[in-house]
């Protein structure tokens, strides 16, 4: 289990880290093998709690794949990764230059000696910095970079924005296969109106599937179920009875059934 910590109070790692850095949206098979490629411990992941567009252009901001607890949980899940480290986008950080996030985030704050990141990488002050800085400003304060080869499938590179697609579209196998586990969804159970149904809270900023019916599973247990959008919730309607479920509920979706509801 990994140690979380949130940026702010961290004064300064103890040890020489490697790092790997980036959005990690939805965790798919590309970020894996970025860390996967963490040579390095302690390993360390920095991330953001919110996508840079909030702050850049909070209409174009893209609905996320993970909710920022579900991302953590997931990185936290995986045996590799000793320290998450993760601040909140801000108009102070989008205003830093990729020289300033170099020399006062990765240099002194995290002491990273190995940096890994995917091969579209960007970062600092529109974006101005990449793998090149890195390289260059490793040589300046001695570290080192790695860019990482992208995953593809179907000779495309697997990204957050393909797989949201897919979700939008209710292509959920597809989902599944870059993401390598069944898109979700982990949510409050905010009322039941009957043995066979569950309102739950819609989690801010998170791409959600076409209203359908769908195979997958509720709280580990396989299930058919029709999951509905609505303005107040998402309701889960199943001919299973879900009589005491757990407060916080999971939602595995694994397919989409051609059935007209």
């Amino acid at each position: 289990m990994a140690i979380i910590i949130n940026l702010k109070n961290l004064s300064a790692l103890q040890d020489e880290i490697g790092l790997a850095l980036g959005f990690f949206d939805g965790y798919h098979k590309g970020h894996q093998r970025i860390i996967e490629a963490v040579s390095l411990r302690p390993a360390a992941v920095f991330t953001f709690s919110n996508h840079p567009k909030t702050i850049l252009n909070s209409e174009k901001a893209p609905a996320q794949i993970t909710t920022f607890d579900e991302k953590l949980a997931l990185l936290n899940n995986d045996s590799r990764i000793d320290f998450i480290i993760w601040s909140e986008f801000t108009e102070n950080m989008l205003n830093l230059s990729p020289e300033r996030f170099i020399e006062s985030v990765i240099v002194e704050k995290l002491k990273a000696k190995h940096i890994f990141i995917g091969y579209n990488y960007r970062f600092g002050k529109n974006g101005a910095g990449d793998a090149e800085l890195l390289y260059s400003y490793g040589m300046k304060f001695g570290f080192q970079t790695e860019k990482i080869s992208p995953v593809s499938y179907e000779k495309t590179p697997i990204s957050s924005t393909q797989i949201r697609q897919f979700i939008k579209k209710g292509h959920m196998e597809m989902a599944e296969q870059l993401l390598g586990r069944p898109y979700a969804i982990t949510s409050l159970a905010i009322l039941k109106p009957d043995e066979n149904t569950l309102k739950l809270s819609k989690p801010e900023r998170k791409i959600l599937p076409p209203d359908g019916i769908y195979k997958g599973s509720i709280n580990g247990r396989q299930s058919i179920f029709s999951l509905e959008d609505t303005e107040s919730g998402i309701i889960i309607k199943t001919e299973e009875n879900l009589k005491n479920p757990a407060q916080n509920v999971n939602i595995a979706i694994k397919s989409k059934l051609n059935v007209i509801i």
